[in-house]
């Protein structure tokens, strides 16, 4: 029961934190529903240069069956079509060819091969970076303050409504026009908050996105490539 609620985790957390790296890289504004609003304008031109990100991240899940007490927290970094995501008891590696979900604990790595053309956000998040207006419509909800600080709201509408969720908030920094926030709405009835705290565009990140296995000792390799 443990391994399975582990890669139910795992799932649930790519597909928010993928979303955190890419939706909030927003880029152009074709046929948005406020593609003039001065903030949606703005936005768009603080986030188009980002051509790598860093950011260490916390994440509620809301669902009916699963009472969460406390956020998971880890880290991400992505470049190009690859990322890093490492979070309590898991690790994910991809270097926009392959990916690997590692579970340490279990000492098991899970290996698949990515579509040569990707679709999903899911797979190469940098890939909104790129693609932001064929993917989403944005919409600017106006602001608010917490704590002193002033904060920009939007949500992102996906194009494709075969995509799993049906929108994401996102907040961000009014100063700096930083993401902070972000909250993906599944089709499930499943909602994901996830805070992201020092995050670093065009940051410095490896220049390995691969798994390495030698480094575990008696790990057990499924590879579904």
């Amino acid at each position: 029961m443990l391994g399975y609620m582990k890669r139910l985790m795992v799932a649930a957390l790519v597909a928010g934190l993928l979303i955190a790296c890419g939706a909030t890289a927003a880029r152009g504004q074709k046929d948005s529903v406020d593609e003039g609003h001065p903030a949606v304008r703005e936005f768009a031109a603080r986030m188009a240069g980002i051509g790598s990100m860093a950011a260490e991240v916390e994440c509620m899940i809301n669902r009916p069956d699963v009472k969460m007490t406390a956020p998971l927290k880890g880290s991400i970094e992505a470049k190009g079509d690859c990322y890093v995501l490492k979070m309590d008891g898991l690790e994910i590696y991809s270097d926009g060819k392959s990916r690997w979900q590692f579970m340490p604990e279990d000492k098991e790595v899970t290996v698949t091969a990515l579509s040569d053309v990707a679709s999903s956000p899911f797979d190469r998040p940098m890939q909104l970076f790129q693609e932001y207006d064929n993917l989403f419509k944005v919409r600017y909800r106006g602001e608010h303050v917490k704590d002193g600080v002033r904060y920009l709201d939007f949500t992102f509408y996906p194009r494709d409504l075969r995509q799993p969720y049906t929108q994401i908030h996102v907040s961000v920094i009014a100063t700096s026009y930083i993401p902070y926030k972000l909250t993906y709405m599944g089709k499930d009835g499943v909602s994901y908050l996830l805070t992201l705290k020092n995050f670093k565009r065009n940051a410095p990140v490896r220049s390995n996105f691969a798994f390495d296995p030698k480094g575990v000792k008696g790990i057990e390799i499924i590879d579904l490539r």
